[in-house]
């Protein structure tokens, strides 16, 4: 029988006998011909008949449980709440109390507190949780300390214990580059009868941890493997963490024999009592076997690379020799003597062909090597005569790969540094036919279709939606192309601006009509738009500046959260007339302008005509102003 239909029958044993015997098919991939690749927890969503039973199993196993997982998550862990609507409801006090991650100061230290409880009860992010409390006295978003604490997390286990508890451990908040991104070292322990523990440890007893795998033998938990901050060295042996489910004690396990190293985003699965089989995942392509009585691993199939030069570098170590190539480029402009040295002398000249030639030696790893390429074409996007280089090492970009996309905008800016402009095109057209999937010649499409609607590069941006859309009728790139044409045909210099009629935020009309006579200016953001927010003090200026002359600045908002919008009007002084649209999708508003991103500015004359579009910065100033003295 197959493994399908032993988990739609909810045959425990023989799931469990299926997995036992065949490890390297666990977490398995369910197969049909109308549900090819989902896996059996994806498929639990789509109504196959799956009980929990199977799939407390399936997790075990090793079975994905993020993020197209999450009702499963929500269900087994008793999570009822909405995260979108549901509220934290803390007083000021327990809120501010725990904001940000602990260390535990002891071997377990149980650190649980309303806040963090509240927050694994309602699954909310730490932006979310911070916009509940923006209404608060006192309370500013810019006033707490980062990273805001969130259990909504990435590269954590979750293991099913047969008493009921499932436990969930460390993982990670949001990306590096994000103000919340946090590496945590806690553990979530989910009693039968609702009740939430929450374990935390000193670091140096069990270091941030994410991307690891959890394997329950008897009362332990075994945690190996971990991505880590972009900074941490390489570890000479992978590390192994033991957590006891009685007293949640955790324990480190020294290991011996032939270990993998940086090991994340692996499998590991149970396959005898004591011996834990790990693949995929940055394994090497290697398959390991860890014996949990003789804390030894063992080489089983794969051959470890020694080889300097082939020696695979993961995403941490790829981002610590960028980091060191950008020092090295900062101290050289640092002490650079105006007309001094010749750019020949420039580090940048070398540094990039390294790069290219480390992605040429990383190139089977996954997005790992990404960092040393587009870091390359980068440098020589900065050096005079560097697109006679991109001229040289193009071509020697591997089939099969996204890098064109990656590295166009860094390939233009060479070519305009060049005077070299005109033969951009030609070369973008050779990257695009570089690409051999539709999906990243759509984004490459789309992404210079952006730069062209931005310069304002009319025949070339209809020539690129001409291209998006005879490759794609739907989806994002379409609607982007359409929505471009609609600028070009109905909103470019010199067009009506369309007419609307809405509230205002004090319940006053607002009519694009009865404003004839007056400069308007439209401007469409959102609070959660990071350049909206950069560009308040320019608006500020402008309703101050103008505040006495036939002007009128409308600011509409395309928050789903109105009321958030509301908070930071407030809180912000935005002195001027606001429309809440209330989101973006199909709201009639950003459709009707044709509204491709945010900010969107449109300038619109006393006679209604559309005067300039995508203005930012000091040029508000002086477009409004010009509008103005000449008084149309």
């Amino acid at each position: 029988m197959s493994i399908h239909e032993l988990v739609r029958i909810g045959d425990l044993d023989a799931v469990h006998d299926y997995f036992a015997q065949n490890p390297a098919e666990a977490p398995v991939k369910i197969n049909t011909a109308d549900q090819a690749g989902f896996t059996p927890l994806t498929l639990a969503l789509r109504k196959v008949p799956v009980n929990l039973d199977i799939i407390r199993l399936l997790i075990n196993y090793g079975a994905e449980t993020q993020p197209e997982c999450a009702e499963v998550r929500r269900v087994l862990l008793g999570l009822s709440e909405d995260q979108y609507e549901s509220k934290l409801g803390l007083s000021e006090a327990e809120f501010r109390a725990d904001i940000t991650r602990r260390f535990g100061e002891r071997n377990p230290h149980d650190i649980s507190a309303p806040f963090f409880t509240r927050m694994i009860q309602t699954r909310k992010s730490a932006d979310q949780a911070i916009y509940d409390y923006t209404s608060l006295p006192n309370v500013d978003r810019t006033g707490f300390r980062h990273p805001f604490w969130s259990a909504e997390r990435f590269g954590q286990s979750m293991t099913c214990l047969p008493d009921g508890r499932v436990i969930q451990i460390a993982g990670e908040h949001e990306d590096y580059y994000d103000a919340n991104f946090c590496i945590y070292n806690d553990v979530f322990v989910h009693h039968p009868d609702g009740r939430i523990q929450i374990f935390g440890y000193p670091s140096e007893v069990f270091p941030p941890t994410d991307f690891h795998s959890a394997t329950l033998i008897g009362e332990h938990i075994y945690i190996i493997g971990n991505l880590g901050y972009e900074d941490a060295p390489v570890p000479e042996r992978t590390p192994v963490y033991r957590l006891n489910t009685t007293t949640y004690e955790m324990a480190s396990v020294e290991t011996s024999g032939e270990s993998p190293h940086r090991l994340y985003q692996h499998h590991a699965a149970l396959i005898e009592d004591n011996v834990i089989r790990v693949s995929s995942g940055k394994c090497n392509d290697c398959v390991y076997y860890f014996d949990t009585k003789t804390h030894r691993w063992s080489l089983i199939s794969g051959q470890v690379e020694t080889d300097p030069l082939k020696v695979e570098l993961d995403q941490a170590q790829m981002n610590q020799r960028v980091r060191q190539a950008n020092t090295l480029v900062d101290e050289y402009w640092k002490g650079r003597e105006p007309g001094g040295e010749n750019e020949a002398n420039d580090p940048q000249h070398k540094l990039a062909s390294d790069f290219f030639e480390l992605y040429l030696a990383q190139h089977r790893m996954g997005g790992a090597y990404y960092p040393a390429v587009r870091t390359a074409f980068e440098m020589w996007s900065n050096l005079e005569g560097g697109s006679a280089q991109i001229d040289l090492y193009l071509p020697k970009i591997l089939a099969g790969d996204q890098i064109p996309r990656i590295i166009c905008q860094s390939v233009r800016n060479a070519y305009q540094r060049d005077g070299r402009q005109a033969e951009f095109e030609t070369c973008f057209d050779h990257m695009l036919a570089m690409l051999e999937t539709e999906a990243f010649k759509l984004y490459m499409l789309s992404d210079e279709l952006r730069y062209c609607m931005a310069v304002k590069d009319e025949p070339r941006a209809r020539l690129l939606c001409e291209r998006i859309l005879s490759l794609t009728t739907e989806g994002f790139e379409a609607n982007l192309a359409r929505k471009s044409l609609q600028q070009l045909d109905s909103l470019g210099i010199g067009k009506p601006a369309p007419d609307f009629v809405r509230t205002d935020l004090n319940g006053n009309p607002v009519s694009l009509a009865a404003l004839r006579g007056r400069v308007v200016l439209l401007d469409f953001w959102a609070t959660w738009c990071g350049p909206c927010i950069g560009e308040l003090p320019h608006l500020k200026r402008v309703a101050q500046t103008f505040a006495n002359k036939p002007f009128t600045l409308i600011s509409i908002s395309l928050d789903d959260d109105v009321e958030a919008a509301k908070r930071m009007i407030k809180q912000k002084g935005m002195d001027w007339t606001h429309v809440l649209e209330g989101g973006w999708g199909e709201n009639e508003l950003p459709n009707l302008y044709g509204v491709l991103g945010i900010p969107q500015l449109f300038l619109i004359d006393q006679k209604g005509l559309i005067h300039a579009r995508g203005l930012r910065g000091d040029e508000i100033d002086k477009a409004v102003e010009a509008l103005l003295a000449n008084n149309i």
